[in-house]
């Protein structure tokens, strides 16, 4: 907007922008997205309800080692964007605020 109002041409800032990465981010979100559409971050959620219910400190323990394993494959952005939605499930069903 600022490069449209100043009247300098964009096509030098352009070529700076991290194509990459915004294109990574993307389809990391789109995928989240389509893992929530379809029920699966639902049903992680649902067989990790009996865990919860139980305790709310053998939750966190199931979410801390599931934390643990899972980051030694997958990157901290996609677990973290996967996890947002699954825990909010989970809390709302033990009536739990997720982050404190």
């Amino acid at each position: 907007m600022l490069l449209l109002i100043a009247g300098e041409d964009p096509h030098p800032r352009l070529r700076e922008v991290e194509w990459t990465t915004l294109f990574f981010f993307v389809g990391l979100f789109m995928l989240v997205g389509g893992l929530v559409h379809t029920g699966v971050i639902e049903a992680v959620g649902r067989a990790a309800l009996p865990i919860v219910k139980a305790s709310p400190v053998g939750g966190a323990m199931l979410v801390l080692w599931m934390s643990a394993i899972l980051s030694a494959v997958v990157d901290n952005i996609p677990y973290t964007a996967m996890m947002i939605p699954l825990i909010k499930s989970m809390a709302t069903t033990v009536n739990v605020e997720p982050l404190w």
